[in-house]
């Protein structure tokens, strides 16, 4: 009976040491595989907003420049200000979306070109 108290003892330290060894195995693996990718990506995203303010508040203060040249350009009237930047806007808009399309029609038809997998090149 000695000896079975011995040995059950002994597991029953072997078993806590494991349960240790496994839950600081578990830490690390925990922290490297989560917690420094979250880490990089928060400090990205963070970058990214405070670059997404800076391009809105630059947006905004050359919307207000452009009203004022306009306005100033058509006899001080706001009215015409407001109105010839909003076309203006409108208009770089449409060629931005025109160009946008073709370059994805492009994009299709240089794929649709080029033969596929396994197909005779003759």
């Amino acid at each position: 009976m000695a000896e079975d108290k011995n040995v059950s003892e002994l597991m029953k330290e072997f078993v806590a040491t494991l349960m240790t060894y496994l839950k600081q195995r578990g830490v690390e693996f925990v922290t490297a595989v989560t917690v420094e990718p979250l880490k990089k990506f928060a400090g990205k995203a963070a970058l990214g907003c405070a670059g997404l303010t800076l391009v809105l508040l630059g947006l905004i203060f050359l919307g207000l420049f452009m009203v004022q040249g306009f306005a100033s350009l058509f006899g001080g009237s706001y009215l015409w200000g407001y109105l010839a930047s909003a076309v203006l806007v409108m208009l770089i808009g449409a060629i931005l979306m025109l160009v946008m399309a073709r370059g994805g029609k492009e994009e299709v038809a240089s794929k649709d070109d080029k033969p596929k997998d396994g197909a005779d090149s003759h």
